[in-house]
């Protein structure tokens, strides 16, 4: 990921800035060009950075205010994958139970040890399959935060063993795959109804925290999606 790449600029840019130094501090004319190239620089790169300032972060607080406006204390909130729920536990102040698929215990930072306990489990999500199905079963609404997969008509998840024998080894992204897969192999085939719920917004919205929100209501033979 793009991030991961900081630290390593930062030390390249001191390298640069330090090696540049040493060339130009006894040319007059080469300090001249240094300052050109420095505006130059920041002529090229200001139209990014314009736009970036105008990019929302996260969608996950609009989401939030729409579902303390819809969701009940009897609903269900899931979120996928795990790590919005960090976002989330920030601005959503409702009664709806939610949890994040798989589900941890502590959102208050980045526990990627909960993930990888999870990942060795054989059904690490089969408390919240059930808790899906309870809820569904009970006439109340699951809410859905993530970008949904819907499988075709008789198809099923892939089977994945758990980590690290399966074949993506300690990869986490295969196993959330195939966790949102499995919940939405569930509701694909019992829901009466799946339907996204629009939250719209004026801004661009940076693609890591951008999410939609989903309502599924009923429960038997799924009747439409």
């Amino acid at each position: 990921q793009p991030w991961y790449y900081l630290l390593l600029m930062a030390f390249l840019a001191i390298l640069f800035e330090t090696a540049m130094q040493l060339l130009v501090q006894s040319r007059i004319e080469w300090r001249i060009l240094r300052l050109v190239m420095v505006g130059l620089i920041l002529l090229l790169t200001s139209a990014n950075a314009w736009r970036a300032t105008k990019t929302r972060q996260t969608n996950i607080d609009l989401l939030s205010a729409k579902l303390e406006s819809l969701a009940t204390r009897n609903d269900l909130i899931i979120l996928h994958p795990w790590w919005p729920g960090l976002t989330f536990a920030r601005y959503f102040k409702g009664s709806t139970p939610w949890v994040t698929l798989p589900e941890i215990t502590d959102h208050s930072f980045m526990r990627y040890d909960l993930i990888k306990q999870k990942m060795v489990q054989v059904e690490p999500i089969k408390p919240i399959i059930e808790q899906i199905s309870r809820t569904l079963q009970q006439g109340q609404r699951v809410w859905i935060v993530c970008d949904l997969p819907f499988l075709s008509l008789g198809e099923n998840p892939e089977y994945l063993q758990p980590a690290p024998y399966g074949p993506p080894g300690w990869h986490e992204w295969p196993y959330a795959l195939y966790w949102i897969r499995q919940a939405a192999h569930l509701m694909k085939t019992h829901a009466q109804t799946i339907v996204e719920v629009p939250v719209p917004v004026d801004f661009p919205i940076n693609t890591y925290e951008d999410f939609r929100l989903y309502r599924v209501d009923g429960w038997g033979e799924a009747k439409s999606n």
